[in-house]
């Protein structure tokens, strides 16, 4: 359920076979799965050995095991033999014939890994292809990385193009929902230490600053508080699943890290946290609001793509791509696009943009329909998040919509919110002169 509630359509049991429970929900939800047996990857010295010992035809069964019992499910579209282990024997050769066989409806492949020729049989065919590019760009970083609004693009439509493990960020799991559940089942778990004390540490600073009453009233329970910390991680898994949707030739993508495995501050040094990059905790709760994922993820939208950055100033111009997302969704044929500019206080300013566009529609998914959309920051846009609006009409029927937003800093645009208050400022020369601006 959380995957379609974040927009996505598939995830993957990772190096493993998969849960008859999990494919039962799937088949119900409609949401796609691929599957894995586990325990193919044997190590490079291996691969001219491997298909004639007895590890190898324990693994030769277990496939096919595996085949003839999910066969049936219709949510499963992929068996990936080996997770990042592009090697080659007659045993991986006899295993995907053997898998095709017995279920020819799903794409059969050697390995999600880093190549631009994976072996792979396709849905409805017999023969083995390796017109399949399979690319992990696995990275870990504090935020999000600017250079991401420009990667993860391909123009080759000759080859099957798939991105099998993106990135690698991470978000807090929900301490507080994690060791409340457990207690509630009075059956804590061997890793109840790890979680117990941080629910306390997040329930104690939640009363002392009555933050159900106070502040924002964003966060109403203490299980909000690391929701909240969260969204960083839905903002930037949810933005490179839109920049990856922006390239036409490009057939799918796999986020990197779904569920989180069990911690144990013994075994997990501090410093490795960074790679705990699970969009749901070890309870399943998703980490961040799902809504701000699948705001990036829809399959119609306008999506604006800042090009030169995100802080300005009063004179600065920004520079946007405007692009439409439609995965069959509206026809191909005339519509109006328009562009519209919001300041930092939600006021409407002077810029706007139509200009009439054409929509491929049919089986492409992706176009740009402005290379270079160039806005100037004026004076009197009041300060903070710039937000580029865009709509698309059919006559006077809006059929899509997106937003970019950068940051504007205009100091002398904040003169009539504080111009009623008495503000002082002691030992902060920064702050003094922010003011005095």
């Amino acid at each position: 359920q959380n995957a379609k509630d974040i927009g996505h359509n598939q995830i993957n049991f990772h190096r493993t076979i998969g849960e008859p429970l999990v494919m039962k929900y799937a088949d119900e939800l409609g949401l796609y799965l691929y599957e894995e047996p586990g325990a193919f990857h044997a190590g490079e010295q291996y691969y001219e050995v491997f298909d004639s010992t007895f590890a190898g035809d324990i693994m030769y069964e277990k496939v096919r095991r595996m085949v003839i019992r999910d066969r049936n499910h219709p949510s499963l579209v992929q068996i990936n033999l080996c997770n990042e282990d592009n090697g080659w024997n007659t045993l991986r050769e006899r295993a995907m014939i053997m898998a095709n066989k017995l279920n020819n409806s799903v794409i059969v492949t050697n390995t999600s890994a880093w190549s631009d020729s994976t072996n792979h049989i396709r849905p409805y065919e017999s023969s083995i292809r390796s017109d399949l590019a399979d690319w992990h760009t696995v990275e870990a970083e504090d935020r999000f990385q600017e250079s991401d609004l420009k990667s993860h693009s391909t123009s080759d439509y000759e080859n099957l193009r798939h991105w099998g493990e993106v990135r690698c960020y991470t978000g807090p799991p929900n301490w507080y929902s994690v060791a409340k559940l457990r207690s509630k089942s009075g059956t804590p778990g061997y890793d109840e230490n790890v979680y117990k004390p941080l629910h306390d540490d997040i329930l104690d600073y939640f009363n002392r600053n009555n933050l159900s009453t106070n502040g924002s009233k964003v966060i109403s329970s203490p299980s909000d508080v690391t929701t909240q910390a969260g969204r960083g991680l839905m903002y930037i898994d949810g933005r490179l699943g839109q920049i990856i949707m922006l390239s036409d030739a490009v057939d799918g993508y796999a986020i990197n890290g779904w569920s989180a495995g069990p911690q144990a501050a013994e075994v997990i040094p501090e410093e490795d946290f960074n790679w705990e990059s699970a969009i749901t905790d070890e309870a399943r709760n998703l980490k961040g609001v799902a809504s701000d994922f699948a705001y990036w993820v829809r399959d119609l939208q306008i999506a604006i793509i800042r090009k030169n950055g995100k802080y300005f100033k009063p004179g600065d111009a920004g520079e946007f791509d405007v692009h439409l997302i439609n995965e069959g969704r509206i026809p191909a044929g005339s519509y109006t696009l328009s562009i519209r500019v919001i300041d930092g206080v939600g006021n409407e300013t002077a810029f706007q943009h139509d200009v009439i566009v054409d929509v491929k529609g049919g089986d492409v998914y992706a176009q740009k329909f402005i290379e270079s959309l160039v806005i100037p920051f004026d004076a009197s846009f009041h300060a903070g998040h710039i937000t580029v609006e865009g709509k698309l009409y059919d006559g006077t029927t809006v059929v899509a919509d997106g937003a970019e937003q950068v940051l504007l800093q205009n100091r002398p645009s904040w003169q009539k919110d504080i111009s009623p208050y008495n503000i002082a400022v002691s030992d902060w020369a920064a702050a003094k002169t922010a003011i005095q601006d």
